[in-house]
């Protein structure tokens, strides 16, 4: 993905950006979802 092709490719780029930061324990947390159940739905 090419964040220079335009706004909304930015925008694309930059949430796969911060989503690679993000740890299966930290979304387990925040959305309620067991970390065995994100980690499973993960590799699927």
């Amino acid at each position: 993905m090419d964040p220079g092709a335009g706004p909304s490719q930015r925008f694309a780029f930059e949430l796969r950006q911060e989503a690679d930061r993000i740890t299966y324990r930290a979304m387990a947390r925040d959305t309620g979802y067991s970390l065995t159940t994100l980690s499973r739905g993960g590799r699927q």
